[in-house]
Formats: C-alpha cells, structure tokens, sequence
C-alpha cells in the first residue's frame, strides 16, 4: 500500500524523577516519614524544608519554599523570594521570564527571541542564524561574514590584518593573499617575515623523500627496540612521534592529560596512563587508573573491594549478592538487615513492606493496597490524578499538567499549559509547544520532534525545524539548513509533503473526517528529491472508533520538505490533501485513546 503525502504531529511528554535516600529499617510509618532539615527531624507529608532549615506548614513532598511563602513548582514559579502565577519561569535578576519565548542577557530580558536557540552579545539577545556578534556590536549575518574587532567583513573579499589592539579592515586582491601587518602579501610570490617587512622572493625550504623539511634532525628508522616509549625530542612533537616501542614484545602505555608514553610488556596493566604490575597480562582488569584481579577482587563504582564467595553484583560502591535475604539494593543503596528483607521492595531510595503498608513516592501509608498519585494516594473512582496532582474527578473533565479542567472555548491545553483565551482572536489562537500563539498572523511557530519555539512573523524567513531562516540565505533541506547554491539542496515540492503540527491544535471537526496511521518505520530509501519510508506494524485508527491492523505501508515524501525520520521509532501520521503531518512517538503514549476521545467529545 502506498500513500502519497503525509502530516506528523507532535506530542510532548514531560517525565520527572524524584530520588531520595534512606536506610532506616524496621521503623513504624510515622517515623518512615520524617525527614531531616538542618539536623532536626520534620514531617514530609505536612511540612517542606527551606534552603536556610527553617520548616514551614501546608507543606508536603511536592511544595517548595519562596521566600516566606510555599508553592507549587507544577503550577507557580519562585523568582527572588516572590511567587510568580505561572510554571515553568526563570528568574533574570529579580525579573521572572519564560525561556521558550524570552532569553536573560545579564540581568536583562530580550523578549521575542527564545533562549533555546539564542546567544546574547553583550546584554542583547539575538538569533546566531540572522545576526553575528562582533564583541558587543550586532551585525546583520551575511555570506562569508567574519569579525574584525568590533567590525564584520567578508572573508572572500576581504582581510582583518593588523595586530590585535588596532584591526584594520583591507581589499583580498585575490585568494592567495593573506596579512603582513597591515597591509596583505601575495603567498605564491612574497613571504612576510617576522618584523612583517615583505620580501620580493620567498625562502624556500627543501623536503627531502622521508618529508622532513632539510635542517631538522631526521625521524628514527630503526624501530626494532628502542627500550622505551617516552618523549623523544622536541623535535619530533610536530610530528606527533613522542614515543617509540617494539610492537612485537611492547605495548604502550599514554596518559591522555600528559600525553606521556611509558613502556610495559607481560606483567603489567595499563590503566587510564598507569601502570599496575599483574601477574599475567590477559588476567587483570581495570578499575578506574588501577589494575586488580578480578579472581581476588570485584571493582564497584571505581573502588576495589575484597571479592566473597555470591557477591558478584554492585550497589554502588559496595559488592553484594541478590541471594543475601539481609540485603537490599535500592538505587544505588545498600541496606541491610540482620532481621531479613525477604519481602521488602524499593520505592525510590527507601524499602517498603508492600503487604503491609503502601509507598507512594517519597511518604508511606500504613494501609496496603492503596493507589498513587505522585506522592499522594487517591480514590481513582472520585479523583484524577494529573500529573501527580490529586484532584476532584468531574463528568467530562480531563488533565492538563498538574492542572483539571473541562475542554471548552475558553480555556486550551498547550503541552501541559492551561492557557486562557480572552478576545475574539482566541478562535484562531493555537499551540506553539507550551507557549500559546494567540494571533498567529503576528508569530511563527518552527517545530521540530524535540522542540516547538515561537517567532515574530517576519517577512522572507521560514522554519527549519525549530530554526527560524533567512530565505534569501539558506535552503532547509530534511531538517538542515544549508547555504544557497549548496549542491543538492532545494526547497521542497508539494506531492508528498511534510509539517510537524502539535496534537493540541487539531480541529475537532477536521480529525474525525481523516484516518491516522501508527507505525514503526524500518526502512528509509532516499533518491535525488524522493524519500520512500517502509513502515511495519501499522494501526490504521478510523475517527468512527474502528482500529484496523496493516502488515506493512510504503509512504513516498518529499525529502527536503519532510523531517528526518529514524529506523526502529514509532511514527503517527494523518493524510490532509496532499500532505502529511508526523509526529514522533517514541516511546508511545496512548495516542489511539487520544484520537478517538477527541472525536467522542466532539459528538457529545
């Protein structure tokens, strides 16, 4: 089966991990959930624990402390000791801005201009792909551009010559001319010596048929055995010959940081540039810089340990064995018990008996059996659990982040940010990652798989990939961006196709009318301007709630105006017209519930 044109669409998953450590056994649930904060104990489940010790109430596993105040980082931002109304904040200064949209250059916000893509030039930022910063003076970026002090200039046409306090911008009479001062020397004729006083005929140094220039002491030839394989001479670090051994009884021993050799034969170990004496050369291993035997020793985490009969594993830096019933790995943790373990699991860094208590993140409650939300258990049949936030469950009501809310006209969900709509432009507004486009007339939304950045619209640029170009500059092409006039390289066609569109933007009415494919891709063929995709393991997912599986689909794209796509990812793809739109989904979410609830709301 072969389809035309595609579309992929993005879906953003944020994963977060919360590791803690511990190795209290044996101890009742209150006491299991205590903490320390500054040498005194504290409950996590009703307090939180400040950067200076203090312990504040209407706290809990997930606040954090802002100045005097206690927040919610899934929800609210701390800058300078104040509370800011949304997530996901930086602080410049004392001033709170978002790096999907604004960069911090320091201490001073450049709205318009995302910090993910962007680099500061003094305390303004700017776009690398449309501006060059020559020390603390922006230059509008050109073919060839090049800094001269403060200056830009272009490097075809002309040279930056003079000494570094006085650069001097001059005419490039042709490409064999380079600086002599300050002024330029033609090197097929002239040389320019050392007080950059030309000469009218250059010295000429001979190469004799081993390559070494004439005068400099010759390389050794007899390299049967020379004992050793330390530096030989500054003479012949030009010519990066440091060292010499006998490959046939040697081997040699360099230190990455010296670069200094060292000689060994049977015996020995070369260990990270150091020598360990062994008792046979293919009977030791490497711990780190130190040799050891791992008959007599076992290396964890770098640290060598006595080796005992069954501990062949490591937990961190110490050795153990998992049939040892007083023994417990958690996270890199050994704990220990003379009582047993037998039964114990890990919950994070900390052990639980789960038939007789439940552990949910970092808190333990006595009753088995219980379910988690984040830290928290919860009812599953009275509450939703959004992102480890515990809420009231309502009829229709359905996650966005740490937030609930009732899909309508005026609130929209971008990637786990519950945005607002106010005015009448809020039914064009769309989703550019986590930042909401509400007049997209005036910005640019650049997408890649990974990333989704905003841009002020501006007139001849485009998007490639989450870059915004120049078009009288470069061509995109799968992805890349390349100078024009690039061999190879030109803009995409329209029979097959590609955007990258965030699942958040999709029309109700416009997804329930298409099909969407899911697949994994195993095979990419590309030739001049085509690109034919093999995916296998393809579910058909019809908006009229049927799911049909396919053996296998050609897809025929438009190679530079599509993505780059990867052998063995999972792909989602939706036909609109001649084009098609991807998303990466890899690993998977629950894409097919997804698509079909959305049709299903649309109905209701």
């Amino acid at each position: 089966m072969s389809i035309s044109a595609v579309i992929f669409f993005m879906v953003a998953a944020n994963t977060g991990a919360h590791l803690a450590s511990g190795d209290n056994l044996r101890v009742g649930v209150q006491e299991s959930n205590l903490g320390t904060c500054a040498g005194k104990p504290y409950s996590i489940w009703k307090e939180v624990c400040c950067d200076d010790g203090t312990v504040r109430m209407a706290g809990g596993p997930n606040m954090q402390c802002c100045g005097e105040e206690v927040f919610d980082p899934r929800l609210k931002s701390c800058c300078n000791g104040t509370v800011e109304p949304e997530a996901g904040l930086s602080c410049c200064g004392s001033t709170a801005y978002s790096p999907i949209s604004s960069t911090c250059c320091q201490g001073k916000v450049t709205t318009d201009v995302s910090e993910m893509v962007s680099d500061c030039c003094e305390t303004e930022a700017y776009n690398p792909i449309s501006w060059v910063c020559c020390k603390n003076r922006l230059h509008p970026r050109r073919p060839h551009i090049k800094c001269c002090d403060t200056e830009s200039f272009n490097s075809k046409t002309q040279l930056c010559c003079g000494p570094l306090s006085s650069r001097t911008v001059i005419a490039k009479l042709s490409e064999h001319h380079s600086c002599c001062g300050t002024t330029s020397f033609d090197q097929r004729t002239e040389y320019c010596t050392s007080a950059a006083q030309k000469q009218s005929r250059p010295t000429v140094f001979p190469v004799d048929v081993s390559g070494n220039l004439q005068g400099l002491p010759s390389i050794p030839t007899n390299l049967d055995h020379q004992g050793s394989c330390d530096r030989i001479g500054d003479a012949f670090k030009s010519y990066s010959l440091d060292s010499v051994f006998n490959p046939k009884t040697e081997r040699c021993c360099v230190n990455q940081i010296s670069h200094s050799g060292q000689s060994y034969c049977a015996g020995m170990i070369c260990c990270e540039g150091n020598l360990t004496s062994t008792t046979g050369l293919f009977q030791w291993k490497c711990c780190g810089a130190v040799g050891y035997d791992p008959r007599e020793h076992i290396c964890c985490a770098g640290q060598i340990s006595e080796k005992w009969p069954g501990e062949t594993q490591c937990c961190g830096v110490k050795p153990y064995s998992v049939l040892d019933p007083e023994k417990l790995c958690c996270n890199g943790v050994l704990l220990e018990d003379d009582r047993g373990l037998e039964g114990w699991e890990c919950a994070e860094s900390r052990p639980y008996c789960p038939t007789r208590e439940t552990r949910c993140g970092s808190v333990t409650y006595p009753e088995p059996g219980r379910y988690c939300c984040g830290h928290e258990a919860y009812n599953p049949g009275r509450e939703l659990c959004c992102a480890g936030h515990r809420l009231p469950l309502g009829r229709g009501k359905v996650c966005c982040g740490a937030q609930a809310y009732y899909p309508n006209s005026k609130l929209k969900c971008c990637s786990g940010h519950l945005h607002r709509l106010v005015g009448p432009s809020r039914v064009d507004a769309v989703c550019c990652g986590t930042h909401l486009i509400a007049d997209p007339s005036r910005e640019d939304c650049c997408a890649s798989f990974q990333m989704q950045l905003p841009y002020p619209k501006q007139a001849g640029f485009s998007c490639c990939r989450e870059f915004y170009y120049n078009t009288s500059q470069y061509s995109c092409c799968a992805g890349h961006l390349r100078s024009l006039g690039a061999t190879g390289v030109r803009q995409g066609e329209q029979r097959g196709h590609c955007e990258i569109l965030n699942l958040d933007n999709l029309k109700n009415k416009e997804l329930c009318k298409a099909e969407a494919y899911m697949g994994t891709v195993v095979s990419i063929a590309v030739k001049a301007i085509s690109r034919r995709v093999v995916v296998k393991k393809v579910l058909r997912i019809s908006m009229s709630q049927k799911v049909t599986p396919l053996n296998s689909i050609t897809l025929d794209l438009d190679h530079c105006s599509c993505p780059p796509l990867a052998e063995g990812r999972l792909y989602l793809w939706i036909k609109q017209g001649p084009s098609f739109a991807f998303s990466d989904l890899s690993p998977p979410e629950s894409l097919v519930h997804t698509l079909l609830s959305i049709c299903l709301r649309s109905k209701n």
